[in-house]
């Protein structure tokens, strides 16, 4: 058992990340965002991709599926020129992994 896994049943608090064993997703850039605004992932393993994008309520408003993709980095250009002023949450899901961030359209 280490140390941090020691504190955290101490205190109850654990350290919770986007990083997973599979793959790592950065907060997209720019954020806020006006015309379109670039998501990068960085898989360990080959792994079928893709990206949701969903209102406050959980409609999904757009889905972009890269299929089978290589291990390495990768990055998306998002389309949101379409998209009203507002938050919206996008999802990536690699494999039966996913993580879920916050974006900030203009």
């Amino acid at each position: 058992m280490s140390k941090a896994d020691i504190l955290a049943g101490v205190v109850g608090i654990k350290n919770l990340t986007s990083r997973n064993e599979l793959f790592s997703v950065s907060q997209n850039y720019p954020n806020p965002s006006g015309k379109e605004t670039t998501i990068s992932i960085s898989l360990n393993h080959a792994s079928d991709l893709n990206i949701s994008v969903s209102n406050l309520v959980g409609q999904q408003i757009m889905l972009v599926t890269s299929g089978n993709t290589t291990s390495g980095i990768h990055n998306f250009v998002i389309d949101a020129s379409k998209l009203s002023a507002g938050i919206y949450l996008y999802t990536v899901k690699a494999g039966n992994h996913s993580v879920t961030k916050k974006m900030v359209i203009q």
